[in-house]
């Protein structure tokens, strides 16, 4: 299964998870644009399983080109078998550009759970300041 993003505006981002535990399972995410993570925004305690999916050329106008986690408490993420190709973010929106693919930030208050990435494939994904792959900071 595949969602490509047929349109060069912002309109939102495809899934936008919270509170519960999700799985994603072999699915192809090509050219998404949105502000933090075009594809996923993972959100306080939520776990996700994504397992052989592949995120490319999203673009991220403030941070996590594809994926972005904010306030997660979670108790783990894990990405198995995901290919990340040529995702971007370009720091036009409120002084982003961190996490060309993926950005992990722990806001108000919290901090960010375990992610983990195995057997995953980071290529050609850009930052505008930091982390071309991935970037992850704790903010007050």
């Amino acid at each position: 299964m595949a969602f490509v993003n047929d349109e060069t505006v912002d309109k939102h981002r495809v899934w936008n998870f919270k509170y519960g535990t999700y799985r994603i399972e072999g699915i192809s995410f090509k050219g998404f644009k949105y502000s933090d993570g075009s594809v996923l925004q993972v959100q306080y305690t939520t776990n996700v399983t994504c397992k052989d999916c592949v995120f490319e050329d999203c673009l991220g106008t403030k941070n996590g080109g594809a994926v972005y986690f904010s306030a997660l408490t979670s108790t783990g993420s894990v990405f198995e078998n995901c290919s990340f190709v040529n995702n971007s973010t370009d720091g036009a929106t409120d002084g982003g550009g961190y996490g060309g693919a993926v950005g992990a930030f722990g806001t108000y208050g919290g901090t960010i759970g375990l992610v983990t990435f195995k057997n995953c494939l980071f290529k050609g994904n850009n930052a505008k300041n930091a982390g071309g792959a991935v970037a992850s900071r704790i903010t007050s």
